[in-house]
């Protein structure tokens, strides 16, 4: 929030029209995408928490990040998707070439 609240201000500084929600979800990093799926799969909000692990997935390829694609396939095991979880390490794999990815733990989006 206090990101957003940042960007409006700079913003209406520059002149320009305040961000929308669309804009913050194109530049909103995997990471954070990652987070908000995590919560709301702690309050049970499956739906929510799938949309948010697939954006993060699409978001990670986007900026190359192998380690952003495996830890949304970790999201979608935790959701029991494993048709998804196989797509996401496929998408890794070929972004990923020289197999780096296989060092790298499954669980590697878990920031606590």
């Amino acid at each position: 929030m206090i990101v957003l609240a940042a960007g409006v201000v700079a913003e209406v500084v520059a002149g320009r029209s305040a961000t929308t929600r669309s804009d913050l979800l194109r530049t909103t990093s995997w990471q954070v995408l990652l987070e908000t799926g995590d919560q709301a799969l702690a309050r049970g909000d499956a739906p929510s928490a799938r949309r948010a692990y697939m954006t993060a997935l699409f978001r990670a390829r986007g900026e190359r990040s192998v380690l952003g694609m495996l830890s949304a396939a970790e999201g979608f095991r935790t959701l029991g998707d494993r048709e998804v979880v196989e797509r996401a390490l496929t998408m890794a794999a070929a972004l990923d070439p020289a197999g780096e990815a296989d060092a790298l733990p499954m669980a590697a989006h878990d920031r606590r």
